[in-house]
């Protein structure tokens, strides 16, 4: 690659971001800045995002509203940081699969790659930390046993958790193999479900409006009658296989938080993307 297309060693594209996840006070922020000094001394440009720096105040994982307005806060802050000049290290929980696959899908739109590096830290140790803080660095008693109870583990086998790093308490972080992934040429590939510079015509809108509202009565309708719990989705070939009931009002949620995120990056299937969306957001 010549050095017109490359940025020191990474592929001149964005640049890469590589997302930490653990229990809160895992050691999260620690690893985040050990990772930032290691790639600065190999001559990259890295920014850290952290829950501080977006200004979201630990208080904001209580309550289910200011804990959405802090993700975005997190997202929108990535979203700006992440350039072809600068990594950007997300040091936040990341706890919930759904955000992180928001994270991937931006990686995407801006033709780059990522990483995901695991705290494996048992529960127990994270409380003893957590209790060694000076009193306005903890989280609220309720809020950290609430966090801790909804971790949802990485997953090497799912596309927006790998490449995975997992660190256990007594092992090395690999710097070496993070960076190793960091400057793999192999980017992730746009889709048309991550593609921010295709253009919006009215009539997507219109069938955006129409298919999801038949997503949701196919839905509805299935769960009110005796009918296998594995729904054909109208409009596509996927199939949602529900093991428990899902409320009226969820499903309209997911619908508007769909479209909220499918009109900055259309697909052209649109039933199919909220099938898969619906499935990753109950599964």
């Amino acid at each position: 690659v010549s050095a017109l297309t490359t940025f020191f060693g990474f592929p001149r594209s964005a640049m890469p971001l590589v997302v930490i996840v653990g229990h809160p006070s895992s050691g999260k922020s620690r690893l985040s800045r050990q990772l930032c000094e290691y790639l600065e001394s190999r001559g990259s440009q890295v920014e850290v995002v952290s829950d501080e720096r977006a200004l979201v105040a630990r208080s904001a994982y209580g309550n289910f509203t200011t804990e959405k307005i802090g993700r975005s806060a997190v997202k929108s802050l990535v979203e700006r940081l992440l350039t072809v000049e600068t990594i950007v290290i997300v040091d936040c929980l990341n706890t919930i699969k759904g955000f992180r696959y928001e994270l991937h899908c931006r990686a995407k739109a801006l033709k780059t790659h990522q990483c995901t590096v695991f705290l494996d830290i048992p529960i127990e140790r994270c409380r003893e930390w957590e209790s060694s803080k000076p009193e306005n660095e903890k989280y609220p008693v309720h809020v950290f046993e609430d966090l801790v109870s909804r971790l949802e583990r990485p997953n090497a086998a799912v596309r927006w958790d790998r490449p995975l790093f997992t660190v256990s308490e007594s092992d090395n972080v690999p710097f070496e193999a993070v960076e190793t992934a960091l400057k793999s040429n192999r980017t992730l590939p746009s889709t048309m479900s991550t593609d921010v510079n295709r253009v919006q015509e009215p009539q997507f809108l219109i069938n955006l409006d129409i298919m999801t509202r038949d997503v949701v009565n196919s839905i509805i309708a299935a769960q009110s009658s005796s009918e296998a719990t594995v729904i054909q989705i109208p409009h596509t070939s996927e199939k949602i296989e529900l093991n428990r009931s899902v409320t009226v009002a969820s499903l309209h949620r997911l619908r508007r938080s769909f479209i909220a995120q499918i009109k900055a990056h259309p697909e052209k299937d649109v039933a199919g993307a909220f099938a898969q969306y619906i499935r990753l957001n109950l599964g």
